[in-house]
């Protein structure tokens, strides 16, 4: 349900309607739920929003359990609308719009906590003593979960969307510091996660190696 504002050609009528959308067979239809009132000026044409935006947030609180009361509800729709009026057009040239940087997040918040969380951080053999071996392993763990690729693909895309800065030979060299006991710790842990999630037996494990090159 919504307020809709009907403008009458060559008129300055608005007509300000309560409008529901309903499904009959596979088409999308609306139809009116209450007509408000015709507005001839803006000022008038405020008024009769604010009018429907109290009389929605009534009947839908008659027809639903809300969270806030149909005044708070009106009060914030009544907000809104006054924001979007008084907001100047802005006019882009589209042709004009240039790429500058681009930066994702959510890789490193989210999988980050549960990369330390599962104690992949603590894999490498005396990690204080190796804070970039440490430091290129967990990046190229984050990279290649946003887009897994080479490494040389992993460390561009890290520069590119990510903003972190890694080098091909740095992360050579922590693929040299990842020897047997390093991937002993490893599937130690994430065996140990996927049994507290499953509780029972592990027959088959499919691993991903289309990579490896």
């Amino acid at each position: 349900m919504f307020v809709r504002i009907k403008t009458t050609p060559n008129s300055p009528k608005k007509a300000v309607q309560i409008v529901e959308s309903y499904r009959e067979g596979n088409k999308v239809k609306q139809r009116i739920v209450r007509h408000v009132g015709t507005a001839l000026t803006d000022a008038e044409l405020q008024k009769l929003v604010e009018l429907a935006e109290y009389i929605k947030a009534n009947i839908e609180d008659q027809s639903n359990a809300m969270l806030f009361a149909p005044e708070q509800m009106a009060e914030v729709a009544i907000e809104a609308f006054r924001k979007k009026r008084e907001q100047k057009e802005l006019k882009v040239d589209l042709k004009k719009l240039r790429e500058r940087q681009r930066i994702i997040v959510g890789i490193h918040e989210v999988y980050g906590q549960i990369y330390r969380e599962l104690g992949f951080d603590k894999v490498i053999t005396n990690p204080k003593r190796k804070p970039s071996v440490v430091k290129n392993l967990y990046h190229i763990v984050m990279g290649r979960l946003s887009n897994a690729a080479s490494k040389l693909s992993t460390v561009n895309d890290l520069s590119e969307n990510f903003g972190i800065k890694l080098s091909l030979p740095s992360v050579y060299k922590m693929m040299d510091a990842v020897d047997d006991k390093v991937i002993e710790r490893i599937e130690e842990k994430a065996y140990n996660a996927v049994m507290s999630l499953f509780r029972r037996p592990i027959r088959v494990i499919f691993y991903d190696a289309t990579t490896v090159a």
